[in-house]
């Protein structure tokens, strides 16, 4: 995963790594997908 996160150039908990991003509030795949890709 870290790898991948090094990669992509984000953080590692936005991958849902545990504690971060992903414990702020319900994971949204779609959303997260849009932003992860920048659609407009």
């Amino acid at each position: 995963v870290i790898p991948i996160s090094r990669q992509l150039g984000i953080p590692a908990v936005f991958l849902g790594t545990g504690e971060g991003y992903h414990d702020l509030r319900p994971f949204n795949r779609a959303e997260y997908l849009k932003e992860l890709l920048d659609i407009q």
